[in-house]
């Protein structure tokens, strides 16, 4: 899958499940873990993180795999609008 395609799904299944205005963005990048194999390095961007539950964050990765069941595995990481501005304006 090409990594617009990915990004694109990946933030509506974000949107589902934290809110639409919630998500600014998704950032992926295919990579490969510590054994080789393949795997999706993902950043949701959220706009205030603080009103989405923690156990809608440790759910997202099964609801990712459930809309996306042939991709590698993603490993997510969730950063604030405020911190991807700070950390990489380029990718805001």
């Amino acid at each position: 899958m090409q990594r617009s395609d990915y990004e694109a799904k990946t933030k509506a299944v974000a949107e589902r499940e934290f809110g639409a205005v919630n998500v600014i963005t998704v950032i992926a990048h295919r990579n490969l873990d510590e054994d080789g194999d393949p795997i999706w390095r993902v950043v949701v961007v959220l706009g205030d993180p603080q009103i989405v539950a923690p156990s809608k964050m440790s759910g997202f990765v099964r609801h990712l795999r459930v809309a996306l069941p042939d991709e590698p595995f993603p490993i997510v990481s969730f950063r604030s609008h405020r911190d991807n501005l700070e950390s990489s304006p380029e990718a805001a």
